[in-house]
């Protein structure tokens, strides 16, 4: 690449950026016998740890980079990877959370769903009457066999 690209400084907005500038900002490049490899440098991780803030899977992180995933996940970077994707991403959980709590000030849709989803809360009315309902299915049935023992007919035959 040109050495004017190499030597350009971060944006801070990287949305904007030709994506070879973004790949020689965010790793070093490691001299290796054969073919060299990208070490995640600073910049890098904190571009991850902010796509992983806005709940960016490690392919889209990857695209935005412009490396491939194996690049992210080989034995260079893996554990820096996967330590800064996690980070991130719980990081955006917690902010997701706190806007769905925030919603469901607002919205009782929201409050019915997050009290669905962590206090156990369901639509469905459990009731505890079958021990009734049986009884009352036994009665009938000793009712309906009594009246065939007197009568000498089975009720549910035809006459």
């Amino acid at each position: 690449m040109r050495n004017d690209i190499k030597n350009k400084k971060i944006d801070k907005n990287l949305i904007g950026l030709e994506q070879d500038i973004i790949t020689i900002q965010c790793f070093d490049r490691l001299k290796t016998k054969g073919r060299p490899k990208y070490k995640l440098n600073e910049i890098g991780i904190s571009i991850i740890d902010r796509l992983s803030n806005l709940l960016c899977t490690k392919e889209e992180i990857a695209y935005i980079l412009g490396v491939s995933i194996d690049v992210l996940e080989n034995s260079v970077n893996k554990d820096i990877f996967n330590e800064a994707h996690k980070k991130g991403m719980q990081g955006g959980k917690v902010r997701l959370r706190s806007s769905q709590f925030k919603m469901a000030e607002k919205s009782h849709t929201m409050a019915i769903w997050l009290g669905k989803q962590y206090l156990g809360q369901k639509d469905i009315v459990e009731t505890d009457n079958t021990k009734e309902i049986v009884d009352e299915i036994q009665i009938a049935f000793a009712t309906k066999m009594m009246k065939e023992k007197s009568t000498g007919i089975h009720l549910h035959q035809k006459v």
